[in-house]
């Protein structure tokens, strides 16, 4: 399956909310979670009709703008425990309160059991961010989100994870991923530093590399080493920053068609050209 066909599933769920704000009423549809490697084929996912049931219709018409859409209710330890993609809470060992997360179960190109920690479709979402908030997550955990740091670290530092990063470009016409052999971030007295990333593979470059070692600022907790300059406030995005440098990824950044350093860029990929779509997953390996 081509990944410019699967941006296009991806554009529609954002097209398909703007017709339902429209009309004023929403279709009563089987919920089921977008899934970017679905069992469907591509000739029923893309007809009309059909790419109705590959989108969460029931929470779109629900949606509410404060942490997510309802209480998931079944806990477990991993995403490894999943047998559909839904939202679970997640029991980690180090933590005594579980929290809600999405798991994606089949991903047609890189296996199955991921665990989605940040995404971006529409713009719905403000990613200018402060601390607080980007320790503990914020936004909705069907449309755009960030897991929050702390969950993060807490899960990278649990187990053994490997990350995958897909991105899109908003002409729908490309559509690539990065994958790490391992990823793991600090616990907040280490600014969650972004401790460890392993070997690259993928299609789009490694953008990833520039920002290991980094701390993570915000436009109120300023981590980046160079002490000149806020990153975060002049990029108007969260991110490990490194010397305000440029050549890596941001992929906190303004949701914008800008094609310059105030959007969603991997450098490695149309270095500005600004994304209409990314996620980040993880992966228990061990």
């Amino acid at each position: 399956m081509s990944y410019s066909k699967l941006f296009f599933v991806l554009v529609l769920f954002s097209l398909t909310e703007l017709l339902q704000g429209a009309l004023g009423s929403c279709p009563k549809i089987e919920k089921r979670g977008i899934s970017l490697g679905h069992e469907a084929s591509i000739a029923s996912r893309f007809d009309s009709q059909e790419c109705l049931k590959f989108i969460n219709v029931k929470e779109i018409c629900s949606k509410n703008t404060t942490k997510v859409i309802q209480q998931p209710e079944k806990i477990i330890n991993s995403c490894q425990q999943i047998d559909r993609q839904d939202q679970y809470l997640l029991q980690i060992t180090t933590s005594s309160t579980p929290f809600p997360v999405l798991c994606v179960l089949h991903h047609q190109l890189s296996g199955d059991n991921w665990l989605v920690i940040q995404q971006r479709l529409d713009g719905s979402e403000n990613f200018y961010r402060n601390w607080v908030e980007y320790r503990e997550g914020f936004g909705d955990l069907n449309r755009e989100f960030w897991l929050g740091l702390e969950h993060i670290h807490q899960i990278t530092t649990s187990a053994r994870h490997e990350l995958l990063v897909e991105i899109g470009n908003f002409g729908q016409d490309s559509f690539g991923w990065a994958r790490y052999s391992r990823f793991v971030v600090g616990d907040e007295s280490q600014r969650f530093i972004l401790q460890e990333l392993g070997s690259y593979s993928g299609t789009i470059g490694d953008s990833l590399t520039p920002n290991l070692g980094k701390r993570f600022s915000t436009y109120d907790n300023d981590n980046e080493r160079s002490g000149w300059e806020n990153c975060a406030a002049r990029y108007k995005g969260a991110w490990w920053y490194d010397h305000c440098y440029v050549y890596g990824a941001n992929l906190n950044g303004p949701y914008a068609k800008t094609n310059n350093h105030y959007s969603i860029i991997w450098w490695s990929y149309g270095h500005l050209k600004s994304l209409g779509f990314t996620r980040m997953m993880l992966r228990r390996v061990d």
